[in-house]
Order: structure tokens, then sequence, then C-alpha cells
């Protein structure tokens, strides 16, 4: 999920151009983006509650994960995150092959 946000800030600076997430996509990656900043927080204990609470909008984040300041537990949320995301891009590239019939290059997206 990491490389598909910071494709996005690097490459697609104007606004216009970009392809449109899928609103699981958009959700998985608030909810990353969310965990890696209160790992930060959590490892520096220093937590900005409101910049949390801003994050937190259109996540799935519960009020108990929220109030949860566990590092151990926090570090186990965003690595879900991340092997869920890895799990989709590999079901993804079996999907590609399945339909690829030999085709060179086939464009993949994620699926909603």
């Amino acid at each position: 999920m990491e490389i598909l946000l910071a494709g996005e800030n690097q490459c697609s600076k104007r606004h216009i151009n970009r392809l449109p997430w899928s609103p699981k996509q958009q959700i998985m990656a608030r909810n990353f983006s969310y965990w890696k900043q209160k790992l930060v927080m959590a490892k520096k204990k220093l937590f900005y509650f409101c910049h949390l609470d801003l994050l937190r909008k259109n996540t799935e984040v519960s009020d108990e994960e929220h109030s949860n300041f566990d590092i151990a537990f926090i570090h186990e949320k965003r690595q879900n995150i991340d092997r869920n995301g890895k799990h989709a891009k590999n079901e993804l590239h079996k999907f590609a092959k399945k339909i690829g019939d030999g085709k060179e290059k086939v464009i993949l997206f994620l699926p909603p």
C-alpha cells in the first residue's frame, strides 16, 4: 500500500489525469496512513490527537482500536494492512495470467 501511495504522490501531480481508485482501495489507503502515523507517534510517545482524529475520518478504525496506544498492537495492525495489500497484488497477477492468454501487456487495477 505504501508503494501505491508514494507512486500516486510522486507521479501524478496533476489531479485531472489521475485514475480514480476504487472505494475499497481508498479506505485501505486511509487505514494505512492512519496506522503508519499512529505508529510514528507511539514510538515518539507523543500523540497529536487532533491529527489522529482527522486521519481517522472515513476509515475502518473502531473506537476501541483508536484508544489503544500499545506499540505492538499498532505495529500488528499496520502489518495486517501490508499483508492484505500483498495478497490483493498476488491475486491480481494470477487473474492477469488467466486473462492474458499470451498477450504481452496486461494493465492491472486493484478490484473494487
